[in-house]
């Protein structure tokens, strides 16, 4: 299992997201999104040298409530 550590990213992962996901073909909002981070996992290869993290993030800027 890898190491996690307790660190801080400007602009964090959130900001990253946001303006990366209004520029996808999958994005049905019509104005910019609000992101809550609702869920998510991390998958790590046997030797711990390499990890990919699935985020879950709820688009709460109008009532359609979306999951991304």
């Amino acid at each position: 299992m890898g190491i996690i550590y307790n660190t801080t990213m400007k602009p964090s992962k959130n900001e990253l997201v946001e303006d990366w996901l209004v520029r996808q073909d999958f994005f049905t909002g019509k104005k910019k999104p609000q992101l809550k981070h609702v869920g998510g996992f991390r998958l790590e290869d046997p030797a711990g040298e390499v990890g990919i993290e699935f985020r879950l993030y709820a688009d709460n800027a109008d009532l359609s409530d979306v999951i991304y």
